[in-house]
């Protein structure tokens, strides 16, 4: 049964990571197709972060959603989940205690999506190289983890392609 599990475990990371470089090609090849419309995303938001609570507590992590009332958005709801689930996976991967809170608003017109974390947090230098292919933030504390580097990159992409912004906000340690 343990080995078992363990190739199971070993399937779905060579999915993903084969996911991620076929998404880097379509997206380098401006392939990559956008089904957008006009969506109510809390529902999205709220499937997503149902997704990861047995993680979060297997981590022993608080996750949540606050549901706020926004305006629908014009975009393609699967890629959003896919924005969603990697960076809400990123935080609960780099959080080693406490919480994990998604909640969305809105202001000037416009909604954002946040995700507010007790982690890790990340440097002012490394901040800067976040978004970019490959990299992947280098320190004791994230020798652990895995992953390829990829997935905030796609992620970037994605969001620009549905004329959205994403930025972070940390400080190490925080």
């Amino acid at each position: 049964k343990e080995d078992v599990s363990r190739i199971t475990v070993s399937i779905n990371q060579l999915n993903a990571l084969i996911g991620d470089i076929l998404d880097v090609v379509r997206l380098g090849q401006g392939r990559m197709s956008f089904d957008r419309q006009n969506t109510d995303i809390s529902p999205v938001l709220e499937e997503v972060v149902g997704s990861f609570s047995i993680v979060a507590r297997q981590k022993g992590l608080e996750i949540s959603y606050e549901k706020n009332s926004i305006p629908n958005v014009f975009v393609d709801a699967e890629k959003l989940r896919q924005v969603l689930v990697n960076i809400i996976g990123n935080s609960i991967k780099y959080t080693l205690q406490g919480s994990v809170k998604v909640f969305a608003e809105v202001s000037s017109d416009t909604v954002f999506i946040r995700v507010r974390d007790t982690g890790i947090g990340i440097s002012a230098e490394d901040q800067q190289k976040l978004f970019g292919k490959f990299f992947r933030v280098k320190s004791k504390e994230t020798d652990d983890i895995n992953g390829s580097g990829l997935g905030l990159w796609i992620v970037v992409q994605i969001v620009s392609n549905m004329d959205g912004k994403i930025s972070v906000e940390s400080i190490k340690g925080k």
